[in-house]
């Protein structure tokens, strides 16, 4: 009997491991907007870019339920499939609930079901009423003002414009307490990033925003993200480089981080630029150079968009030493670590320290080759 009740606790036990990684969603849309949807959606993008499709329901009589099992990694969702925007969300194990939802203002409607939800749902109020009040105060402002700049339509728009931004920075304010309040929050990351980011500078995401976060998060890749995008505004020798992510020639997770403990060049590049591949040949140059040295290494991130392409260039030009690594996203100059080099041409290298700090960039032909044997020899050291 011991025995049995026992093989029922491991039984419940795993049952319960297992339905913490599963979710339900149900929502109806509002009569008046059913016709105009028939499939619904969950997407997220991962971080690479790209729009991935998670699920799809059906819409019967204006309801659906989706029903799976959450990937690893994936936190905030869309619910998508509407003539115009989607309904972003954190898609949390259990049974979530869409409520208030017109496929014509899809935006507007809520998430229930966890906590993560519900304090997206409160910023997301907050940020709504905020908003209006600062649009009736805007409307009060104008009709304040004297006769004399409301019968000026050139002076009457500056003066309103100037009290709108006003406005709407002091009603930025209220949601920015709101996240300072709940930095604990495991979406807090998510808040910085969809609520900071593009208001405050890259030096004040990095002094002063990033760094209020807990450790727990400095290690969520959206964090990772916004770090390398905040240092990206004044790479120069001696700063931390941002960090780049790719999928490499197999699809696996590849990162400049991964690397760290080695000098690497980052070498961006495309099999379809003449001057890309000539100069691989001084790459070989350089890992020939530091072989007996072991702490050298080549990132090349390619800039193609035809992984075919990118594959059979890497074997033709013999670009195969086990210490030159290969990363993609397959997105040419709108992947997210050319936006973070701002380079303007190919190819283009940066020589990174073994902590991942800058040496020098846009390195060359013979001056790749002239910088690693320096260091691989002991003449130069950057530690």
């Amino acid at each position: 009997m011991k025995a049995f009740t026992i093989l029922l606790f491991a039984c419940s036990l795993a049952a319960s491991t297992y339905a913490q990684d599963t979710y339900k969603l149900t929502g109806e849309l509002t009569a008046d907007s059913r016709k105009a949807v028939k499939q619904l959606f969950i997407t997220y993008e991962d971080e690479l870019g790209n729009t991935v499709k998670l699920d799809s329901a059906q819409v019967k009589r204006g309801k659906f339920t989706f029903e799976g099992t959450i990937p690893a990694h994936v936190e905030k969702v869309s619910l998508s499939g509407f003539p115009r925007e989607s309904l972003s969300f954190f898609l949390d194990p259990g049974e979530l609930t869409v409520t208030g939802l017109d496929a014509q203002a899809p935006a507007k409607a809520r998430v229930t079901g966890s906590h993560n939800n519900d304090i997206y749902n409160k910023v997301k109020d907050l940020e709504a009423q905020s908003l209006q009040a600062a649009a009736e105060k805007v409307k009060a402002y104008e009709a304040s003002l004297p006769a004399d700049i409301k019968n000026d339509p050139a002076q009457l728009k500056k003066y309103v414009a100037a009290e709108s931004e006003r406005q709407q920075a002091l009603a930025r304010l209220d949601v920015m307490d709101f996240i300072a309040s709940n930095l604990y929050e495991p979406i807090a990351v998510w808040l910085v990033n969809d609520y900071c980011r593009d208001y405050f500078s890259p030096y004040t995401m990095q002094r002063d925003i990033l760094v209020a976060l807990p450790a727990s998060c400095q290690n969520h890749p959206l964090y990772q993200e916004m770090l390398s995008f905040a240092l990206s505004s004044d790479l120069k020798s001696g700063v931390d480089a941002p960090v780049i992510v790719g999928r490499d020639l197999d699809g696996k997770r590849l990162s400049s981080a991964d690397l760290k403990g080695k000098y690497v060049l980052v070498h961006f590049w495309s099999s379809q630029d003449p001057a890309s591949t000539a100069e691989t040949a001084k790459l070989k140059e350089a890992l020939e150079a530091a072989r007996d040295f072991g702490r050298f290494a080549v990132l090349s991130y390619s800039l193609d968009t035809d992984a075919r392409a990118w594959a059979d260039a890497v074997t033709r030009l013999g670009m195969t030493d086990p210490n030159w690594h290969h990363a993609s996203a397959l997105k040419g100059m709108d992947s997210k670590p050319a936006r973070l080099y701002q380079f303007k041409k190919l190819p283009f290298s940066v020589l990174l320290n073994p902590q991942g700090k800058i040496i020098e960039m846009e390195l060359r032909g013979d001056n790749i080759v002239s910088k690693v044997t320096r260091i691989a020899e002991g003449i130069e050291t950057y530690e």
